[in-house]
């Protein structure tokens, strides 16, 4: 059994629930900004030393400092995958995969959000379907595209999470950032 990091130990995960950002933190689930000043300082620092993020954040019309974070942490460290995002030594860990349902159409995606994941909805949708061990005419058949086009994502999947790799390794990532 995997037990989420910050319920038995002293890391700290960050996830969504109901368009919110909340963390298990100390054995408690709790909104995230009932989190102490010193740890909402630390994700508060990270945000404004990524220039890329506080830019596009800064584009996309989020001037609050509050909203700001608020967006940042969603966004950056949202996906609840079980490994912290803080660990006990202060280091924030940010590269996750979080589905926020806005992929490939989010001006913000690949500043804000993990720039090791820019996967499209469609390659999402493809990778969902690799892993649950389905052929590519019968991926073809349920997205309504062709088998070439199913091939052709495939690719650029593998060239996105693995240079080099196979299609095992997608089904791999998938279980890996928990997408299915």
């Amino acid at each position: 059994m995997t037990i989420p990091a910050g319920l038995n130990d002293n890391g700290l995960e960050i996830y969504v629930f109901e368009g919110k950002p909340y963390a298990i933190y100390q054995g408690q689930s709790i909104p995230f900004f009932d989190l102490s000043r010193q740890v909402i300082d630390k994700f508060r620092m990270d945000m404004i030393s990524n220039s890329k993020a506080f830019e596009a954040l800064f584009q996309a019309g989020y001037t609050d400092d509050l909203v700001m974070i608020e967006k940042y942490v969603m966004c950056r460290y949202g996906g609840f995958d079980t490994r912290a995002d803080l660990l006990a030594s202060g280091k924030l860990i940010p590269d996750q995969y979080h589905d926020c349902g806005k992929r490939g159409q989010c001006e913000m995606e690949g500043h804000v959000c993990s720039n090791l994941f820019r996967i499209t909805s469609r390659e999402l949708q493809i990778i969902k379907h690799v892993a649950a061990c389905k052929i590519n005419k019968e991926i073809a058949l349920v997205l309504s595209i062709s088998e070439d086009t199913v091939k052709n994502h495939i690719r650029n999947i593998i060239a996105k999470i693995a240079p080099g790799g196979r299609k095992p390794d997608i089904t791999a990532f998938a279980y890996k950032y928990k997408l299915i």
